[in-house]
């Protein structure tokens, strides 16, 4: 993606390498560049972040307000103004000097919280960076579910033929809605909102059926209502991974088949 003003002075671009992603905005002459070794994270990786900047100007520059920050919220409206969540801010020297031709660089570890903001349609972690505070650029992350939920998802899609249909985050938990198969135990229920939240050793699950209810008018006739069943689980790591590491199918999949028979007995 391209923008440019002042006659092309100024500009940011954003691609994806093979080597990962490369974000650049050249302002007054100067290029700042953020560079991230992955082209996608999930929640919960490690990597590193290279910021670097660049005189193109045949003078010496002295930078006063560099600064590079990890956001939240809908990088357009950022642009436009609008407000966004500060989650981390990279300590890079505010102040610096670059002569004429000249680089300076700096490198962090980075380590995503198991309960990042996962990208969706107007909403993604991103960085802001350039000289504040006016002269900022964003570009965003793409940030998938932790490893551990995708699986889950997947079993959810595998063993229960439960079709995806979007992921989101909010407030920390990931959401996910997935459409019931066409299966007969499932014909009362219309959509799952299934989220998780990892909070230390624990994996929390909130299960908000949307399901169709047989609700008496008279006592002749019944007509078919809507209504929502809300099912909370928690499993401990020693039961949700095997080893640490892996997920515990078997484990997993018994504690997605007792949500489901509590909301078969409330219907």
């Amino acid at each position: 993606m391209y923008g440019s003003r002042a006659l092309g002075l100024e500009f940011c671009a954003r691609a994806w390498y093979a080597f990962g992603m490369r974000s650049v905005f050249i302002h007054n002459q100067v290029e700042f560049r953020v560079e991230v070794p992955k082209d996608s994270l999930c929640q919960g990786d490690v990597t590193s972040v290279n910021f670097v900047l660049k005189n193109r100007a045949s003078a010496d520059q002295a930078l006063e307000g560099v600064a590079l920050l990890l956001g939240s919220g809908d990088p357009q409206g950022v642009q436009e103004g609008k407000h966004f969540d500060i989650v981390q801010t990279f300590q890079a020297p505010t102040a610096i000097a670059l002569s004429a031709g000249a680089e300076h660089r700096e490198s962090f570890h980075w380590e995503l919280s198991v309960n990042a903001c996962v990208s969706s349609k107007g909403d993604s972690l991103f960085f802001r960076f350039g000289v504040a505070p006016q002269n900022l650029q964003s570009a965003p992350i793409q940030v998938g579910p932790h490893p551990h939920i995708e699986a889950i998802h997947s079993l959810l899609e595998s063993s229960f033929q439960f079709g995806k249909k979007a992921v989101k985050s909010s407030k920390g938990w990931v959401e996910a809605k997935f459409k019931p198969s066409s299966a007969r135990r499932f014909a009362m229920v219309e959509e799952l909102n299934f989220r998780t939240y990892i909070d230390g050793s624990q994996l929390k699950i909130n299960c908000v059926f949307k399901v169709k209810r047989f609700q008496g008018v008279d006592a002749t006739s019944v007509k078919v209502g809507k209504a929502k069943v809300e099912v909370q689980r928690s499993m401990e790591q020693s039961q949700y991974l095997m080893g640490g590491t892996h997920l515990n199918n078997s484990a997993v999949e018994d504690c997605i088949e007792s949500a489901l028979k509590e909301v078969a007995s409330a219907i």
